[in-house]
């Protein structure tokens, strides 16, 4: 499988919450590095990082999805350029240091 096929496949772990293609997915080192201003459980390592986001990201936006316009890869990196969009219907919150901001 390509990198990118993955990246692809880790958005539908985002979507879906999909355990086993969040396990086939994500290595066991991943960092959500955006994952400051969100849950404690989003800063965890691995699978578990990417399904807590993912659960977040679903509580807060109904109808999510993601859109991807351009993709690149080398080596073990991939750059995508994605719209994200649903519509806000749940709370979303920020946090800091952990604590709800």
């Amino acid at each position: 499988m390509d990198i990118r096929e993955k990246v692809r496949l880790q958005y539908q772990a985002l979507l879906t919450g999909d355990v086993a293609l969040a396990v086939a997915t994500t290595a066991a080192d991943w960092v959500n590095d955006e994952a400051e201003g969100e849950p404690p459980a989003c800063r965890r390592p691995g699978p578990a990082g990417l399904l807590a986001t993912g659960a977040w990201m679903r509580a807060a936006f109904s109808e999510l999805r993601f859109v991807e316009h351009v993709s690149l890869a080398a080596e073990h990196q991939v750059l995508s350029q994605i719209t994200l969009s649903g519509r806000h219907t749940g709370p979303f919150t920020v946090f800091d240091d952990g604590e709800l901001a």
